[in-house]
């Protein structure tokens, strides 16, 4: 669940196809920003996935340290 920004193809910058740049106008980030931020039911949605991912993320990495230590 997320916002979409950007162009649909991505503008490849010199020979090597992994080096690619995306362009994104202002108007399309505020619009993502405002669904984000919005007291509607997909914003608050999409809060809550992203502090489980965070959460997540959290514990993984916590694990990872331990498991280093030993």
């Amino acid at each position: 669940m997320g916002v979409r920004v950007g162009v649909e193809k991505p503008v490849f910058l010199g020979e090597d196809e992994d080096e690619h740049r995306v362009q994104v106008k202002k108007d399309e980030i505020k619009r993502a920003i405002e669904k984000l931020m919005s007291g509607g039911e997909e914003g608050k949605e999409m809060r809550k996935r992203a502090k489980q991912l965070g959460e997540m993320a959290e514990r993984a990495v916590r694990k990872g340290v331990l498991l280093t230590l030993m």
